[in-house]
């Protein structure tokens, strides 16, 4: 089968439906009459028009008209979800030396040793290191399993498990 490549200029083409407008544009500006329409007949007293209804009217029809204006070849509702993305992402990444993961832990043991003469009458204490296995800590049925962690495009993890 033969195939061809698709320049990326071909691709991202914005239709434009009335005038200069796009598809989204149109959309957030019919929303914005719904939104309105509905104050008109829901609101008390209903099917009056009153200057509260008015105004909330005109404030949400600018709020949808701003974010249906340009900036830089995109509307300002898809600059707004770019930032609100960026402000969500994490911005302190923390590494810890502490984890168990794949290591041998050396850790402090306390034993007592009694003396079985009655002149001491003091216990020794001792301190012992021994290692401490991470098997014990992270059980694992198969060893031939593969546990994958990848960073995702949005500043996440993802964590795959794949069992032998």
């Amino acid at each position: 089968m033969k195939s061809t490549v698709v320049p990326a200029q071909i691709t991202t083409v914005e239709d434009k439906i009335a005038g200069s407008l796009n598809f989204m544009q149109i959309i957030l500006l019919v929303f914005s009459l719904i939104i309105g329409t509905a104050f008109y007949g829901l609101v008390p007293p209903k099917l009056h028009l009153t200057g509260i209804k008015i105004g909330l009217m005109v404030f949400q029809f600018l709020i949808f008209g701003t974010l249906a204006l340009r900036y830089q070849g995109r509307i300002l509702a898809d600059w707004l979800v770019i930032y609100l993305r960026f402000k969500a992402r994490p911005r302190v990444y923390i590494f810890t030396k502490n984890d168990l993961l794949s290591r041998e832990v050396l850790q402090d043991t306390i034993q007592e040793e009694k003396s079985e003469s009655p002149v001491r009458a003091s216990n020794k204490v001792t301190q012992k290191i021994r290692k401490k296995k991470t098997d014990e800590d992270f059980p694992i049925e198969d060893r031939r399993s593969i546990i994958s962690i990848k960073p995702s495009k949005k500043g996440g993890f993802d964590v795959e498990y794949f069992k032998a």
